[in-house]
């Protein structure tokens, strides 16, 4: 898209023998399929850490999940947050571990935590590891206005993980950066959105996407939720969005 750049993070792509970068990476909306993606190439990649930041519908996910999942530890977030809500539209099966499990997120955040700056930015200090970028597959205002928030606020804790003109610190969006925005990014921190066609993804897909899904090493998250078969169900998978889906791929069976 003119205008809009490829954030360069300096990262190695994902290979099924990656080698430890020390660094991590935060992805804000993780519940979503391009966030459960996202978390697993981070690791593929060599970081050590992820974390990533799910929506109040996932946080119930969780809960039931580790219902039935006992020997799993619950995220102390999920804990003690919403521990009494247990109703939601995700369709759970049991005995199935939450899509954050499998991808390999290292610590699980809800949005809706009134703390939510303040335990992340004590999650990327604690981990010892430096913060190489953010990843925002929702990439709206509001989800800018939490990882500029988290930016500033481990900027103030620990001047030496400032983001500075000379090493600043990418946040990479699935759209480009929302209007809102332009003009109140602190220095050092840019923005910019990743391209599912570049020169990036088409070694990713040649070297890498088939035989780490033929090792089961990459998966295919979140699992998909068929709302029906055939193009006369178009008109409930919108329905189903419009309510709010978190954890799950609408599908369409054709």
């Amino acid at each position: 898209m003119p205008g809009v750049v490829t954030p360069p993070m300096g990262l190695p792509l994902p290979s099924l023998d990656a080698k430890p970068v020390g660094k991590t990476l935060l992805v804000y909306g993780g519940s979503s399929s391009v966030g459960n993606m996202a978390i697993q190439f981070e690791k593929a990649a060599g970081l050590y850490v992820s974390f990533f930041i799910y929506s109040l519908y996932l946080s119930v996910a969780h809960l039931r999940y580790f219902k039935h999942y006992p020997q799993t530890n619950i995220p102390q977030s999920t804990q003690t947050n919403h521990p009494t809500i247990l109703t939601g539209n995700l369709h759970l099966r049991p005995h199935q571990p939450p899509p954050c499990t499998l991808a390999g997120a290292s610590a699980t955040f809800s949005r809706t935590d009134p703390d939510l700056t303040s335990k992340v930015v004590s999650a990327i200090l604690t981990s010892n590891f430096t913060l190489a970028g953010i990843i925002d597959p929702i990439s709206t205002a509001s989800s800018y206005a939490h990882t500029l928030s988290i930016l500033s606020s481990l900027s103030s804790i620990s001047p030496n993980l400032s983001p500075s003109p000379s090493n600043p610190i990418w946040i990479s969006g699935s759209h480009p950066p929302p209007p809102e925005t332009e003009g109140k990014t602190p220095e050092g921190v840019k923005a910019g959105m990743f391209y599912a066609v570049s020169d990036i993804a088409v070694p990713v897909w040649q070297e890498y996407v088939g035989e780490a899904l033929e090792r089961v090493v990459l998966r295919c998250l979140p699992e998909p939720l068929v709302v029906g078969k055939g193009m006369e169900f178009v008109r409930e998978g919108l329905r189903t969005l419009s309510v709010g889906v978190s954890g799950k791929k609408v599908v369409i069976d054709l």
